[in-house]
């Protein structure tokens, strides 16, 4: 499959599929559970400030990680979310 000039390849290594599998399905069962008890717990109107805090903390915790470096477009992104 080529999508803007560049092959798609699957890696179909053992470990790699297991990784995907658990992040596709325990870590997303839990994210959700914990979000449903947050909602539960706290409310809609305050638990949306956590959904809105999500992609601005994850941006900043790559950067202190893995050195992500910031872009006119991150930053855009960032404050309009």
């Amino acid at each position: 499959m080529t999508v803007q000039g560049k092959s798609f390849k699957f890696d179909y290594e053992f470990s790699y599929v297991i990784s995907l599998l658990y992040l596709a399905i325990f870590v997303s069962i839990i994210a959700l559970a914990s979000y449903l008890t947050l909602l539960n717990c706290i409310g809609a109107h305050k638990t949306s400030y956590a959904s809105v805090m999500f992609p601005a903390v994850t941006v900043i915790i790559s950067t202190v990680v893995e050195g992500f470096t910031w872009t006119t477009y991150t930053l855009v992104v960032c404050c309009l979310s």
